[in-house]
């Protein structure tokens, strides 16, 4: 395994027995593990408890960084706060770390398996038959609308950052590209590579997501200036491929592909709107208003297909990758909405 997904650069994480985890597909995940953090403590009713989800290539510890701690919404003197790498993260069971599925082995996984394993982890691991809060931003974002639908109303409240639950193909088309970055590389040898044959490649991974998750406007105005590197080409390599270029290609691999097929729709029969009618939970998502990605319309058209849900449109000029809360002003806006969600009765 490579040292990159080590405890030292993303711990401290604990690991939850799966066994021999029954994929959606009904393939079998061997001996499967979440990987998972907590902070906070857990209150003797047991409705303190919030889960946090992960992003495409990012683990707990960036979501820890980020979003939890004293002077957030969700802060640990106020909440239980699980976070959960998702499978094929390099953390929890994936293709650079499964000694019996290990590298192009590994079964496609799905955004319904991520749910499925993290109801177990909070089930088996802490005895909860509900939680206050899920939350989660991109991919991370498509799992907490997954759990309104595959498990309405064990989550009391929902928020989805900068993502949707079901892909369009105008992500589908951003996730073959990666695809063919990754796998057309001389030395990918469908997917028995040497971690030298895959330099290239992630560099070129790297760029085409400097290109499309960051904002034109945030290339343009120079944004990397505030963030200490003098030069475009300083950020390209100090920032962009220092963050991607130590990251398993396989790994990559498994959450786009996952993120291409995820549909709430699954859990009826195919039809989004049939699995929204299903949700209990209060809904809110929050688009970032510079996100190429997943841009505000279609997070509108989203939100009308789940009952009661609410928006509200996060004001960035960064794009996607807002979502790092580069800008002085993210932040009190997530705060204030998560906030007011966690505030609502239920």
């Amino acid at each position: 395994m490579s040292d990159y997904y080590s405890q030292e650069n993303h711990g401290p994480f604990h690991l939850h027995s799966l066994g021999d985890f029954t994929l959606t597909s009904g393939q079998v995940l061997k001996d499967a593990q979440i990987a998972y953090a907590t902070q906070g403590k857990l209150n003797a009713a047991k409705d303190n408890a919030v889960l946090v989800t992960t992003w495409y290539t990012g683990t707990t510890k960036i979501m820890e960084q980020i979003y939890i701690g004293a002077g957030h919404a969700l802060d640990p003197s106020k909440y239980f706060i699980i976070l959960a790498n998702q499978l094929g993260s390099g953390l929890s069971t994936s293709p650079s770390n499964s000694a019996a599925q290990g590298g192009a082995a590994f079964p496609a996984v799905s955004m319904g398996d991520d749910v499925n394993a993290q109801h177990r982890l909070v089930t088996e691991a802490f005895g909860l038959d509900h939680l206050a809060l899920v939350f989660g931003g991109s991919m991370g974002a498509g799992q907490a609308l997954e759990w309104a639908c595959r498990y309405p109303g064990f989550a009391q409240r929902v928020a989805a950052l900068a993502g949707v639950g079901t892909t369009r193909p105008h992500a589908v088309v951003i996730g073959k590209i990666v695809q063919d970055i990754l796998t057309s590389a001389p030395g990918f040898n469908g997917g028995a590579y040497a971690a030298a044959d895959m330099a290239v490649p992630l560099r070129q991974h790297a760029l085409y997501w400097t290109n499309l998750a960051w904002c034109p406007d945030f290339l343009d105005r120079k944004g990397w200036e505030p963030l200490g590197h003098a030069s475009l080409d300083a950020f390209l390599t100090d920032f962009m491929t220092g963050y991607f270029a130590p990251m398993d290609a396989n790994n990559l691999l498994a959450q786009v592909s996952k993120w291409q097929r995820a549909d709430v729709g699954g859990n009826a029969g195919g039809d989004a709107k049939a699995a929204y009618a299903k949700v209990k939970s209060k809904v809110l998502l929050m688009p970032i208003s510079s996100d190429q990605i997943f841009p505000v319309a279609t997070c509108i058209a989203e939100a009308a297909l789940i009952p009661g849900a609410r928006l509200t449109v996060i004001d960035g000029k960064a794009g996607h990758l807002g979502l790092f809360a580069i800008e002085p002003d993210y932040m009190p806006q997530i705060n204030a909405a998560l906030s007011g969600l966690l505030g609502e009765q239920v």
